[in-house]
Order: C-alpha cells, then structure tokens, then sequence
C-alpha cells in the first residue's frame, strides 16, 4: 500500500473505524495564561501584585449561575509562591478573590478628584435667563483666565 499523502491525491478517503476506541479531549485547557484585572496584596507575602501582570493559571470549572459558567483561576505568587484564587462572577461581571490575597481599593470622592457639579436641566433653563448670572460668571472666568464666550 502506498504512503498516506500518496493515497489522499489518488482521492481515495479511508474513514475511521468507528469501534476503535477514541480519545476524549478536554473542553477547556488546565493551564492558562491568565492577567491579573485589578491590584492585589499577596497574603503570604504582603507585595503588592499590580493589574495587568501575567501568571501561568490553572482553570476549573466550580459553578453555573443560570446558563454561565463560574470559573476558578489558581495561581501562585512570583516572590512567594502563596496561592492566589480568583473566581468570576458573572453576576456583578467582576473577578473576586476568593483566597490568598485582598484586592486594593481605591475610594475617592468627587470633590477630591475637583469634578464639575453639572446643573439639572430646570436650574439651567431658570439660569439661562438671568443675565446678573451670566455677568457674574463672565467676571468669575476673567479671573481664571478663561475667555467668556
């Protein structure tokens, strides 16, 4: 019999036998290469691990919450090899630590982060009219350096 490649361009096609025992992959693979979404501290260790670092993670299927799989990431820290659990929750469409390390929180307010408080519509339109108002803003923006239009 002629070699393999030989027998595909004579167009002849030998279908597998179906009672040989076949190989059942995996759905998903173990290891994955997994970033990190958000900082975190490492509770062995104490380092900071920042967002977008890379670990080799190993990936389980724990839950379904309705018709979405929860997964599991595993991974170990880079200083100290303390393990790290990260599940999804599809729920909140965020990650959750679950062990091995806390997630840094960054909590600011608007007021020290110096954001404009925008008008509602009804004190625009009262505002628009009242032309002291708009001086006095003119005379504010003068002073700032900005150009009144």
């Amino acid at each position: 019999m002629s070699t393999l490649k030989a027998t595909q361009a004579d167009g002849f096609f030998i279908p597998n036998d179906p009672s040989a025992p076949s190989k059942q992959g995996k759905r998903f693979p173990s290891k994955i290469r997994f970033e990190m979404p958000f900082h975190i501290w490492c509770k062995g260790c104490g380092a900071k691990i920042a967002k977008g670092v890379r670990f080799n993670a190993k990936k389980k299927h724990i839950d379904d919450y309705l018709s979405t799989k929860i997964y599991s990431f595993g991974m170990n820290c880079h200083l100290c090899s303390h393990r790290i659990v990260i599940n999804t929750d599809p729920k909140t469409t965020e990650f959750i630590v679950d062990s091995g390390g806390d997630r840094k929180t960054e909590d600011y307010s608007a007021k020290d982060a110096e954001a404009i408080q925008l008008e509602r519509h009804g004190e625009r339109m009262i505002n628009s009219d009242n032309s002291f108002l708009k001086l006095e803003r003119e005379q504010k923006d003068k002073k700032i350096g900005v150009s009144a239009f």
